[in-house]
């Protein structure tokens, strides 16, 4: 049931982004942002700065972060390791 739902989601979650990013006019950046309005997303190309900054970046105290390539959240690793240090 739980398997069943999750799957769902995630269909439901791609559909937004697509219609979401066919929606936009050619004028507009495109391949990221918010699907229904609070699933992140970024379908473009990441870069090494990209991936440091979401997964380490020890200045924003954000433990879940957007991810760098695809749809939903990643971790600061250094925001959570911050935060088991301090326990």
């Amino acid at each position: 049931m739980i398997r069943r739902l999750s799957q769902l989601l995630t269909v439901a979650v791609i559909l937004a982004v697509i219609y979401q990013e066919l929606r936009k006019g050619p004028e507009s950046e495109r391949w990221h942002g918010r699907a229904l309005g609070f699933v992140p997303y970024d379908l473009r190309p990441p870069s090494l700065r990209q991936f440091r900054e979401a997964y380490w970046n020890p200045r924003d105290r954000r433990i879940l972060t957007g991810k760098v390539a695809g749809i939903g959240w990643g971790i600061n690793f250094a925001a959570l390791m911050d935060r088991i240090s301090r326990m």
